[in-house]
């Protein structure tokens, strides 16, 4: 697949190059803060904490992130989103010696991902509406999701000598940096006719009322379409699981807590070569047929984990979970591109955005609580809870292609 990256136009370049520098840093600062929390609790719970407030705050504002994001200009959202992103984190770095760390960098955290509704609707009708060469969706969607874990890659690469150091302020700055270059890749972005454009200036409560009001009806009325978002979200719930157990598996299985990065890094990495697994299997078969797949290989990696002790097995299979994620995500995040028109794309980016939110707020308190009582029954659980959802995905697409 990375041949046809010669076929990619400037723009295509320039969006993979933002997302890749954009995710460096967040790799960075994902991996220092769930150290950090776990060092100064001895549990996954402190970390669950955070992200369960920040999905809860995710799944409120994105009513709002997705609408916004059909009536404005997704390219300046986008801009002034990551723009914001650098703006907190500089000043994370300026009061980090004035306060508590932990407090710091919990504020700092959950007022990213209070930005970070705007920023996903926006991205997501970016991606389908930029000028690509004779590059194919699915494939922009892969190499979007492998330029994404590269940069979380390279990030965990960066961390591990900062964790080392304490160098919290360092990633910090780093953070931001990725996030202004970003910005710059954006605004020299181009889009084909059919970019939406900007409709209306009044954001107005009655309008947001009647706009989702016709989306869900139109969901309700195409279950299999409403089927299709819902099972879009849970590859981003795994990753959520991931997030929390790693620290947990690396310092009560494999005995060793800097076994977290090497954990991290090779899911990354997985998830980087996800455009092996689209470009051998799943271009050549319809979405119906091969939409279950990705979800099952992760689900037994999941149970693969609890059947070993040994770094380089775990790894073997962590990789397993990351290249078939990446895969999964890309499949069915072109899916609902080209299911949807392009004034309802940021509403259903926001939509499978609040139903990840849902599912996060009611699966990290449980699994969380399950991680810290026996990590192994946890791991047992979530993975039939995947198969079970294989199990729905086959019987509800397999005979039938979704409208698009």
């Amino acid at each position: 697949m990375l041949a046809k990256l010669k076929y990619a136009s400037r723009s295509a370049y320039l969006y993979l190059f933002g997302t890749f520098i954009s995710n460096l840093g967040d790799g960075i600062f994902t991996l220092i803060i769930s150290k950090v929390l776990y060092d100064k609790t001895g549990s996954v719970s402190a970390f669950g904490l955070v992200l369960i407030v920040q999905n809860l705050a995710s799944f409120l504002l994105n009513l709002v992130a997705g609408y916004v994001a059909d009536i404005k200009r997704p390219q300046l959202i986008s801009e002034i989103a990551d723009s914001l992103r650098g703006i907190i984190l500089i000043l994370s770095v300026i009061f980090l010696g004035a306060g508590d760390i932990v407090t710091i960098l919990m504020i700092s955290m959950i007022l990213l991902n209070l930005i970070m509704p705007f920023f996903r609707a926006a991205n997501f009708k970016i991606v389908a509406s930029i000028q690509r060469g004779k590059l194919r969706l699915l494939s922009l969607n892969g190499l979007r999701s492998s330029v994404n874990q590269s940069g979380q890659l390279l990030g965990v690469a960066l961390a591990t000598p900062l964790i080392a150091l304490n160098l919290t302020r360092l990633a910090l700055v780093i953070d931001a940096i990725t996030f202004f270059t970003s910005v710059f890749c954006t605004f020299f972005l181009k889009f084909r006719r059919e970019r939406q454009t900007e409709t209306s200036n009044n954001l107005g409560l009655k309008q947001l009322y009647t706009d989702w009001f016709k989306l869900l009806k139109s969901l309700f009325i195409s279950k299999k379409l409403f089927l299709l978002v819902f099972f879009a979200s849970i590859d981003s719930v795994i990753v959520a699981f991931i997030n929390l157990m790693e620290i947990k598996y690396a310092t009560a299985i494999l005995k060793n807590s800097v076994y977290l990065t090497v954990l991290d890094g090779t899911f990354a990495l997985g998830a980087m070569l996800n455009f092996t697994v689209i470009y051998l299997i799943f271009e050549k078969f319809a979405f119906a047929r091969i939409s279950w797949s990705g979800l099952f290989f992760q689900a037994v990696g999941f149970i693969g984990l609890t059947l070993t002790r040994s770094v380089y097995v775990a790894t073997a299979f962590m990789f397993i979970i990351g290249i078939f994620n990446g895969a999964s995500q890309s499949l069915f995040q072109t899916q609902l591109h080209v299911s949807f028109a392009n004034e309802m794309k940021g509403k259903i980016s926001s939509l499978r955005d609040a139903m990840v939110a849902l599912l996060n707020i009611i699966m990290i308190p449980i699994f969380s609580r399950l991680l810290n009582l026996n990590l192994k029954l946890g791991f047992v659980i979530f993975s039939i809870s995947i198969v079970i959802i294989c199990v729905t995905i086959f019987y509800a697409f397999n005979q039938k292609k979704l409208q698009k």
